[in-house]
C-alpha cells in the first residue's frame, strides 16, 4: 500500500519559495517571448492581443502595426476590435490617436474592405469593418450595415454599430481624442444627419434604439457634447431623446436587464443636472427601482439629505452599509452621510464618529469632504485633519489633493475645502532662479520628503525619460528638509512633484502628486519630443471623385488639417492681392465638402491647398490645387 504523505509549505520553506520565484520580466523580454511563440506559429490570438498592449506601452509604432494587421486579416471576427475607447490606441490606428499610425491604417482599411466584399463573409466581420470606418468613411461603413440587417435582420451586432453610427452621424462626429469628441458643423447639417435621426425614431430593432440611447447619453453627459446645437435633434434635450428610444425598446424587450441599465444610467445623468435636489432625488429613485445593485445609492443618499429629506437619507445610507460586497465607496458615503445629518442635528460627537468611520480598509478614490468641511466651520479642525491625513494613504493617485486639503485645514484662516484644486497650475509661467550651468537646459525638478514612499521609482522614471530625450536635459532632486527657495518660489505643496523648465527658464508643467506612472512617462515624452521638433510634409492631393469634394491623403502624426481656399475675380486671385482674405475649413479626417449654402461653390473656378497641424504646430503647406466647380 502506498503511503501517501501530505505536502505542507511551512512558512520558512514558502519564503524560500517565493524570493526564489523569478522576477516579473520586462516588457522587452515579455515582447521576445511572445514574438518567438508567435513565429513558432503556436500562437493564441490571446498573444498578439498581449503583444498589441506591450507595443502600444513601448509606442512602438511599427510592432503593433504587425500584430495588428495579422489580426485584422486572420482573425477578423474576434470582438476586441469594438473595444477601442476613448484614446486607447490598442485596436486603433487612426492617424488622429494618440499612437498614430497613417501607413497601418490604411493597409488595414484595405484589408477590411475585402473582408465586407466577401459573399460569405460572417456578420461580426461586416460589423468589425464598419466599426473600423465609423470616422473614415461613415457612409460606407453604413451602407455595409444596411445591406447586412436587409439580409439578416435582427442580428445583435449589426444593430449595436448600426445604432452607434447614427449618433455619429447625427452629431457630425468626426475623431475621437483622448478625451473629447471632434464634431464637424458641416457634417451635422447635412441631410444625413437628419435621416440618421429619423432611422432610430423609426426602428423597431431594441438593440438599436438602446445603443443608440446609450452613446447618445453618454456623448452628450459626459463629454459635454452641446447636443443641443445639433439640426438633427430640432431642439430636444439629448438625454429625453435618448430616454425615449430606451424606453421603447423597453416596450419591446420588457425583461432585457441591459436595456434597463441603460435607462437607469440616462436618469442617473439627468439627475447630476439637475438643479433642484427634490427633481434629483425623484431622477435618482427611478434609476435606483430598475435594476438591482444600483451603484448610485451614494448620489442619491447624498442628493436626499441636501433636499431635507433625512428619513431617506438615513435609509439609503443604511442600504449602502449593510449591502454585501459593496464597492469600498459605499462605507464611506453611507457613514459621511449619518455624520452630516447627526452635525445637523447638533451631535458632533456621532459627526466626528461617523467622519473617521468613513475612511474605507481599502480602495482608491477621491473622498467627499462635505462633512468635513461642516466640521472644520464647527472648529473640529483636528479631527478633520486626523481624516485627510488618513485617507491620504488609501487615495493612490490625488494629484497632490490631499496635501492641498490638509495644508488648508491647518491654516488659522477660513479654509474652503471645495475650492477649485489648481495642482501648480499657477506656477506655470514662472522664471525661477537656477544655477548658471542649467541655463538654456531643459530642467526636470522632483520635490520630494521624507514620507515619500514612491520618490525614488518615480525618479527613476523621470531620469529614463531624460536620457532618452536630448542631450540637455537635467534632472534634480531637491528634499523638503532642504527648506529650498525654489520649493518655496513655486510654492510646491505637494510631495512628489516633477516641475518642467523649459530653456527659457519658464516654468513649463507642473506634476503634482501621485500620478500613474504611465501618465508620468507620457506627460514628460510629450514635452520632450518637443525639443526637436520635425514640421509635417505636406500633404499629398487627391483627384475627388465626389463633385465640391477636396480630398488628400493623411499625414503621420496630424491631428487635424486646415483647408485654405480662394476665389477669382476679374483682378485674378483674391488672396494674392491680401493674404488675410484666404478662406480657411477647419477638418479632423481628410476631406471636407464645400457648402453652397455658405456660398462655397459660388465661384466657377477656385483653388485651395491644405496642411497638418501637430502638437509641434503647423506643417508644410500643399500647392495650390485649382478646381472648377459646378455653379448651383
Amino acid at each position: 500500500m502506498r503511503t501517501i504523505v501530505p505536502f505542507v509549505l511551512t512558512p520558512l520553506v514558502l519564503s524560500i519559495f517565493l524570493c526564489a520565484q523569478a522576477p516579473r520580466p520586462s516588457p522587452a523580454e515579455q515582447i521576445e517571448r511572445l514574438e518567438k511563440r508567435v513565429a513558432d506559429g503556436r500562437e493564441a490570438p490571446q498573444d498578439r492581443i498581449t503583444l498589441l498592449n506591450l507595443y502600444k506601452n513601448t509606442r512602438d509604432v511599427e510592432g503593433r502595426r504587425g500584430q495588428l494587421l495579422w489580426l485584422t486579416e486572420h482573425r477578423p471576427e474576434i470582438p476586441e476590435f469594438r473595444r477601442s475607447s476613448y484614446g486607447n490606441p490598442t485596436f486603433d490606428l487612426r492617424p488622429n490617436n494618440s499612437l498614430p499610425d497613417a501607413v497601418g491604417f490604411n493597409l488595414a482599411a484595405e484589408l477590411w474592405r475585402a473582408h465586407a466584399a466577401k459573399p460569405d463573409a460572417s456578420l461580426k466581420v461586416i460589423a468589425n469593418a464598419a466599426y473600423f470606418f465609423r470616422f473614415a468613411d461613415g457612409d460606407y461603413a453604413l451602407s455595409i450595415l444596411k445591406k447586412a440587417a436587409a439580409d439578416h435582420p435582427g442580428d445583435l451586432d449589426i444593430a449595436k454599430v448600426r445604432g452607434l453610427l447614427d449618433v455619429l452621424s447625427m452629431g457630425g462626429l468626426m475623431d475621437i481624442r483622448v478625451d473629447s469628441l471632434a464634431s464637424d458643423q458641416h457634417a451635422r447639417m447635412l441631410p444625413a444627419a437628419k435621416s440618421a435621426r429619423e432611422d432610430v425614431d423609426s426602428s423597431h430593432d431594441p438593440t438599436l434604439l438602446g445603443t443608440a440611447a446609450e452613446v447618445l447619453s453618454q456623448e452628450a453627459f459626459m463629454l459635454n457634447i452641446e447636443f443641443q446645437d445639433f439640426p438633427a435633434l430640432g431642439g430636444d434635450d439629448a438625454l429625453d431623446v435618448a430616454e425615449r428610444w430606451v424606453a421603447r425598446a423597453i416596450e419591446i424587450e420588457p425583461d432585457n436587464k441591459n436595456l434597463k441599465a441603460t435607462l437607469a444610467g440616462i436618469y442617473t445623468n439627468q439627475g447630476r443636472q439637475a438643479v433642484d435636489p427634490r427633481f434629483k432625488v425623484q431622477l435618482l429613485r427611478k434609476a435606483d427601482a430598475l435594476i438591482d445593485s444600483w451603484p448610485g445609492l451614494p448620489q442619491l443618499a447624498m442628493a436626499e439629505f441636501d433636499a431635507g429629506d433625512d428619513e431617506g437619507a438615513i435609509r439609503d445610507a443604511h442600504r449602502m452599509l449593510d449591502r454585501k460586497n459593496a464597492p469600498p465607496n459605499f462605507q464611506h458615503f453611507g457613514h459621511t452621510v449619518l455624520g452630516r445629518v447627526a452635525a445637523a442635528r447638533g451631535d458632533l460627537e456621532t459627526a466626528k464618529a461617523k467622519l473617521t468611520a468613513s475612511v474605507p480598509a481599502s480602495g482608491s478614490f477621491p473622498p467627499s469632504v462635505t462633512l468635513a468641511q461642516e466640521l472644520l466651520d464647527a472648529g473640529e479642525r483636528d479631527a478633520v485633519i486626523q481624516f485627510l491625513t488618513r485617507f491620504k494613504e488609501l487615495w493612490q493617485f490625488d494629484q497632490g489633493m490631499m496635501d492641498h486639503w490638509i495644508k488648508l485645514a491647518k491654516s488659522p484662516e477660513h479654509a474652503d475645502l471645495s475650492a477649485p484644486y489648481r495642482a501648480g497650475r499657477d506656477s506655470v509661467g514662472r522664471k525661477p532662479k537656477l544655477p548658471e550651468e542649467l541655463a538654456g537646459r531643459i530642467v526636470l525638478i522632483q520635490f520630494r520628503n521624507a514620507a515619500c514612499k514612491t520618490c525614488d521609482a518615480q525618479f527613476e522614471i523621470i531620469r529614463n525619460a531624460a536620457a532618452a530625450g536630448t542631450s540637455d536635459v537635467a534632472t534634480l532632486r531637491i528634499d523638503e528638509t532642504d527648506k529650498n527657495p525654489l520649493a518655496q518660489f513655486l510654492e510646491v505643496e505637494a510631495y512628489p512633484s516633477v516641475v518642467l523648465i523649459w530653456r527659457d527658464g519658464g516654468v513649463r508643467d507642473v506634476i503634482a502628486g501621485r500620478v500613474p506612472d504611465q501618465e508620468l512617462r507620457n506627460r514628460i515624452d510629450g514635452y520632450l519630443r518637443l525639443t526637436t521638433p520635425e514640421r509635417l510634409p505636406a500633404p499629398r492631393i487627391v483627384v475627388s471623385e465626389v463633385a465640391a469634394t477636396l480630398e488628400w491623403e493623411p499625414v503621420p502624426g496630424a491631428e487635424s488639417y486646415l483647408v485654405q481656399w480662394d476665389q477669382r475675380d476679374e483682378k485674378g486671385w483674391v488672396s494674392d492681392r491680401d493674404e488675410h482674405l484666404v478662406r480657411v475649413i477647419p477638418a479632423h479626417g481628410t476631406s471636407v465638402k464645400l457648402d453652397a449654402s455658405l456660398g462655397e461653390t459660388a465661384a466657377g473656378v477656385i483653388r485651395w491647398r491644405v496642411f497638418g497641424v501637430s502638437r509641434s504646430g503647423p506643417g508644410a503647406t500643399s500647392e495650390w490645387r485649382e478646381m472648377k466647380l459646378e455653379k448651383p
